[in-house]
């Protein structure tokens, strides 16, 4: 069974933010122009991070739901009114949902990157070079999907934009994993 493991969003202000200004009020925020252009807010307690542009763009990370990633982007706009402006959530919109999971056996990553090659299985690219990375890569032609696949089972799927897209995608891959014949 799989789980959420993070969630990036973005949404706007549709105002510009002095982040020079926004920085002294949030003294715990990282804010240095010369090595990247966004103020990083770290909700300590709520688990997620914040980063602010200057044109009022904003990029949430570290959330586990679609709840708490609407309930961070509320914080992170009450925060800012809180600071002196009169802002408001426009176009939220999950960029990435994260899943993990376990399937519970070893794999053989040599005979499921030979299956899945050799099948060119639901428009699945596989890609497995152990000598420069211990996992098997699968990517799905004409999307940013992809599965990362371990020998100890254990999986992360990135690049979804919705939770069921996580459950299909393991799914998927149960029904390859389960009709290799392991030695």
């Amino acid at each position: 069974m799989n789980r959420i493991v993070n969630i990036s969003a973005t949404f706007n202000f549709g105002v510009h933010i002095n982040l020079d200004s926004l920085k002294a009020l949030l003294p715990s925020s990282k804010y240095d122009p010369r090595t990247f252009s966004g103020l990083i807010f770290r909700y300590q307690d709520l688990g997620f991070t914040a980063t602010i542009f200057k044109n009022g763009y904003v990029v949430i990370t570290g959330t586990k739901s679609i709840e708490d990633t609407e309930m961070a982007a509320a914080a992170t706009r009450d925060l800012i009114n809180d600071c002196g402006y009169s802002v408001r959530i426009n176009e939220l919109e999950l960029q990435n949902i994260v899943g993990a999971g376990d399937f519970g056996i070893k794999i053989n990553l040599e005979e499921l990157y030979e299956r899945l090659r050799k099948f060119s299985a639901d428009g699945i690219i596989p890609s497995l070079e152990l000598e420069l990375f211990p996992g098997l890569i699968c990517r799905f032609k004409d999307t940013k999907l992809s599965v990362t696949i371990f020998r100890s089972g254990k999986f992360f799927i990135t690049g979804c934009k919705k939770e069921i897209e996580i459950t299909r995608i393991e799914e998927m891959f149960e029904k390859y994993i389960q009709k290799l014949e392991w030695e």
